[in-house]
């Protein structure tokens, strides 16, 4: 578990070896069977589920093995199973947090500090949900064409226990401190390092708002983050062809996205793209990094 966010926490002393022992275990039981998930989702004939239960039983091989011997299990099932899984999965942060082992405010703001310290430059939007134990992972066989990724989701489903420390970290915390660093960033006279070390103080901002967006599970404040941090490593790096003032208009427009999204969440506990306000934001912000190669 070498760099995980779990080996951290005891690392930290926030949970001993016991407590997240517990929580892996119970995270663990929250996923169904490959026999229970492909007969709920009937991805597959009862039938063909009872040929690889059989199969499995007189070979001694696992189910999973056992479909793929018989020429029942493919790619498109294996997705429907990750898939089915990562909105079935318990986060392992909200099995801390109901088992009583720290509280929500805790390990978010530990969350934050231990990406910072580790200069992760990229949050999976899934990390916490597939923190699951190897030996329950599915291993996916390679497919012969590659899809088209995804467009974003147009609403995210929440935490519901970490809401409240969310607003509280955008409102109290991040926000005014962009707000004051946006100020700073607008003054006459700045130096190049000055304007450097002022933009790094906005990405360390950021890099909160990601931490703290993604165990909230609001997957598209995530992005709106991970895109401003991607573009301002761009620029500080001297990698993209940005004006300071552009620059500014990325992280103005950012911090409006990230108000906006924290203010739905607060009032709906919901977060989607499709408000006006919003998509006028999002496109605004979007027009301009997209300048930045």
């Amino acid at each position: 578990m070498e760099g995980l966010f779990s080996e951290y926490l005891i690392e930290q002393n926030i949970i001993n070896q016991d407590q997240l022992l517990e929580a892996f275990i119970a995270q663990l039981n929250s996923i169904p069977s490959l026999p229970e998930l492909l007969y709920d989702l009937n991805l597959i004939s009862k039938k063909d589920l009872l040929r690889i239960l059989l199969h499995q039983m007189y070979e001694k091989q696992d189910f999973q093995s056992s479909a793929i011997k018989l020429g029942l299990w493919s790619a498109d099932i294996s997705d429907e199973i990750q898939n089915k899984i990562q909105n079935m999965v318990k986060p392992l942060g909200e099995i801390l947090i109901q088992k009583g082992f720290v509280n929500a405010a805790v390990l978010t703001s530990t969350f934050a500090t231990y990406v910072e310290q580790k200069n992760i430059s990229k949050i999976n939007e899934n990390a916490v949900k597939n923190t699951v134990i190897s030996e329950k992972k599915i291993e996916v066989p390679e497919k012969s064409t590659e899809k088209s990724s995804p467009s974003p989701p147009t609403a995210s489903k929440l935490n519901s226990s970490l809401i409240k420390e969310y607003i509280s970290c955008i409102e109290e915390n991040i926000s005014p401190n962009l707000t004051n660093i946006l100020a700073k960033l607008k003054s006459d006279g700045l130096t190049e390092d000055k304007i450097k070390k002022d933009i790094q103080s906005v990405l360390s901002e950021l890099v909160a708002a990601r931490a703290a967006a993604d165990f909230l599970g609001a997957k598209l404040s995530l992005n709106i983050a991970n895109k401003t941090i991607v573009t301002l490593e761009s620029f500080i790096n001297s990698k993209s062809i940005l004006t300071l003032a552009q620059i500014i208009e990325v992280i103005e427009c950012s911090l409006n996205i990230l108000n906006v999204y924290a203010k739905m969440i607060k009032n709906l506990n919901i977060e989607n793209d499709e408000d006006p306000e919003t998509k006028k934001y999002v496109d605004h912000f979007n027009n301009i990094i997209s300048k930045k190669e």
